[in-house]
């Protein structure tokens, strides 16, 4: 039953739920949740400083699978919460009761009564006002997916591009001992021309499909580590490495190609950032989480960091191993 105990309880369990929301890169599912969870911990304060009644309006939340994810004690105490919710006022009802009130008020004021038509024409006005709004920012967002979509297939096109240009570079790379003509170009020569092709603007737009795919995983884990889903130790581990795989990504985009400093400072954040973070882990749970064409997105991901390995080597010797794939699909 409703109470101060119950609510306590209530409370301290949705402000822990709160802090993981937080976590969510989805901007508009955090707001959601985030606004929803902090009402009712505005309706648990009530009940706690005396209130017996909040006079919030509240609905219970609406996340996918949230119940689900509930205790049976958890689950019986947000029943107990949803007993003592204010529904939000109907507007047909309220409209009902507003002609109701005018129609008995009509004996000998027809003044107020033409007032109060006057008022009803108005919001029908601009209820027909938002409508079209609405219909006209629907039309802009169907052009925006129709945009996204041949943006798509561009990047597809290109994809396919570079992983044939990658299959091309392993064919004719020399074997060990094969003496070629590259031998006798001095290394910091060698060295631009990798860093011409890794900065280009084809890799980078790949480096932008990949990160978008990284950043949907860490959604992903969060989100099955808060429906209790997954083990939140593995889901912490996977996001962990994950987030590494987007700075490095960022850092990487962010470099002009031709800026030999630039990518200097780029190649030494990476190795720091690599000093300090966890190895990867739960490489089997993260894995079997993708699709086949995450997948090709990975190797891709790992050809790249491998190119980036062979430009730090041969810049800054010492730093052999420092350097390697976050996340490997052959692992």
């Amino acid at each position: 039953m409703w109470g101060c105990d119950v609510a306590l309880r209530v409370r301290n369990r949705k402000a822990s739920e709160l802090e993981r929301a937080l976590r969510f890169t989805n901007f508009d599912r955090r707001f959601k949740l985030a606004g929803e969870l902090g009402r009712d911990i505005e309706i648990c304060n009530c009940a706690i400083s005396g209130a017996s009644v909040c006079a919030i309006p509240s609905a219970p939340v609406s996340d996918p699978g949230y119940r689900q994810s509930l205790s049976p004690q958890d689950l019986a105490d947000e029943y107990d919460l949803d007993s003592v919710r204010l529904s939000a006022p109907d507007m047909k009802e309220f409209l009902r009761e507003a002609i109701a009130e005018a129609a008995g008020s009509l004996d000998g004021e027809a003044a107020s009564y033409r007032e109060a038509m006057k008022s009803m024409k108005e919001e029908l006005s601009a209820c027909r006002d938002r409508i079209e709004e609405l219909s006209a920012s629907l039309d802009f967002k169907r052009s925006e997916l129709e945009a996204a979509e041949e943006e798509m297939d561009e990047l597809a096109e290109k994809i396919s591009r570079l992983e044939s240009e990658i299959a091309g570079l392993k064919k004719d790379a020399p074997g060990p001992e094969e003496k070629t003509e590259a031998e006798a170009v001095p290394a910091e020569a060698d060295s631009g021309e990798k860093l011409k092709s890794i900065f280009s603007r084809d890799y980078k737009a790949l480096m932008a499909i990949i990160k978008e795919m990284k950043s949907s995983k860490i959604d992903f884990f969060v989100d099955r580590m808060f429906s209790g889903k997954e083990d939140p130790d593995v889901c912490d581990g996977i996001v962990d490495f994950l987030k590494s795989d987007v700075a490095i990504l960022d850092m990487l985009c962010g470099v002009a190609d031709g800026d030999r400093a630039a990518k200097e400072a780029a190649f030494r954040s990476i190795v720091s950032m690599m000093h300090q973070a966890p190895p990867p882990a739960q490489q089997s749970a993260y894995l079997s989480a993708m699709s086949d064409g995450e997948k090709v997105l990975e190797l891709s991901y790992n050809e790249i960091i491998s190119r980036v390995e062979a430009d730090i080597e041969s810049e800054f010797g010492g730093f052999r191993g420092r350097i390697a794939s976050t996340s490997s699909p052959s692992r």
